[in-house]
Parts: structure tokens; C-alpha cells; sequence
């Protein structure tokens, strides 16, 4: 034996020379071609690394960075997961989330807000209060879960009032307290008070006012008088 000359026994030789391995008990590196890996086993990692792709997993499969030619993920169990790519993107965790692509996006922040964008439009929505607009540009809002209203259709609704128009044109509204409502269309009207128990028509086409209760039916034609009883 050669002075100066020593023994490596953890090191394996290549075939090539390009291709290398060195292993140990805590761990190793190995090189083949133009691909990489490594491994540190008390911490239970390892990776690779290639041309066009790499790999890189921390203690098992709690924590992870991976790359691919037009993509990028990564995750550090339990607290976020990233997906990132040329069209799109995600992002996982307890405080936010969120996700984009080329039709449509949406983000999160649980029990507080929700929103979304696409081509069919918008929504944002939290537990008070909310709003969107639709493909053809109908707005609508709401305070949650005092009223709801949309601007191009003309609806407005809550717990004492509701107005909205009808498929013919007409137009009604409703006072759900008082068990009434009212609906006004082109050349009459028609009004409903305490449910069932009197109505009132009017107009144009109706002809003749009319108006019904519980003690009282019959026909005016120029003015309306509420009966006493």
C-alpha cells in the first residue's frame, strides 16, 4: 500500500464517470447522467433533481417542493398547499384559499367570505352581506338577512317588503306582515289586503272596480268606499 493512499468504503464506483453514488448510514448522493438525488434518513428526506423536473420531500411526506417544465406545487402539512402552472393557479390553507385558471377564479376565507369571477359573472358573499353581477350585466345585492336586491330586474325583497316584476310585464308588490300585496300591470291593478279577506281591481281593462271582503261584494265605477261594519 502506497503512502497517503486510503480506503473509502462508502464509496461505490459508477460504471461511467459521469454517474457517481455515496451512501452511508445517514444518508447518500447519487448522480446518473444529468439527474441527482439524495437522501438524509434521520430526517427522513430525500430528492432528485433532473433537467426538466426536481423533487424535494422533508420529513416524510409532511413537507414537499416539486417542479415540473410549466408547473410548481408545494405543501407543508397541515398548514398550506400551492399549485402554480402557465394557465393557473391554487392556493389551500386555513386562513385563504384560492384558484385561478383561464374561465374562472374563486377565493375563501372560511366562515367570512366567499367570491367567485367567471364568464358568467360575479358573486362576493359574506355572512352579512353579499352581491354579483350576472353575464348580461344584472346587478344584485343583499344585506343578509335584512334584504336582497337586484337592479336590472327590478327585485327587492325582505322581511317586511317585497317588490319584483312579473314575466308580463306587471309588477307587484308585497307587504308580508300584513299579509297584502298589490300588482299594478298595464291597464289594471289589483290589491289584496289581510290575505284573502278583501280585494280591490281597478283599471282600464278590468273594466269596473271591484271590490270583495268577508261582509261586502260589489261593483263601482267612479269611486271605492271601504264598508264600515
Amino acid at each position: 500500500m502506497k503512502t497517503g493512499a486510503y480506503w473509502r468504503p462508502s464509496t461505490i464506483p459508477a460504471r461511467e464517470a459521469q454517474d457517481r453514488m455515496f451512501a452511508t448510514l445517514l444518508g447518500g448522493y447519487s448522480s446518473e447522467g444529468d439527474s441527482t438525488s439524495w437522501m438524509a434518513l434521520p430526517l427522513l428526506s430525500g430528492g432528485r433533481k433532473g433537467p426538466d423536473s426536481s423533487d424535494t420531500w422533508i420529513i416524510g411526506p409532511l413537507a414537499h417542493y416539486g417542479r415540473r417544465n410549466d408547473s410548481k406545487t408545494s405543501h407543508l402539512f397541515p398548514l398550506y398547499y400551492s399549485a402554480k402552472s402557465k394557465d393557473s393557479s391554487m392556493f389551500l390553507s386555513l386562513p385563504w384559499m384560492s384558484s385561478k385558471n383561464k374561465d374562472d377564479s374563486w377565493q375563501i376565507v372560511p366562515l367570512f367570505y366567499f367570491g367567485v369571477q367567471s364568464e358568467q359573472g360575479s358573486k362576493s358573499i359574506t355572512p352579512l352581506y353579499a352581491t354579483g353581477v350576472d353575464a348580461d350585466d344584472e346587478r344584485w345585492n343583499a344585506v343578509v338577512p335584512l334584504y336582497y336586491r337586484n337592479e336590472k330586474s327590478g327585485t327587492f325583497a325582505s322581511s317586511l317588503f317585497v317588490r319584483f316584476n312579473n314575466s308580463d310585464e306587471s309588477k307587484t308588490t308585497i307587504i308580508p306582515p300584513l299579509l297584502s300585496w298589490h300588482t299594478r300591470g298595464e291597464g289594471n291593478s289589483d290589491l289584496w289586503m289581510a290575505g284573502p279577506l278583501a280585494h280591490w281591481s281597478w283599471g282600464e281593462k278590468a273594466g269596473q272596480r271591484t271590490y270583495t271582503s268577508a261582509v261586502y261584494s260589489g261593483q263601482m265605477r267612479r269611486k271605492f268606499c271601504v264598508p264600515s261594519i
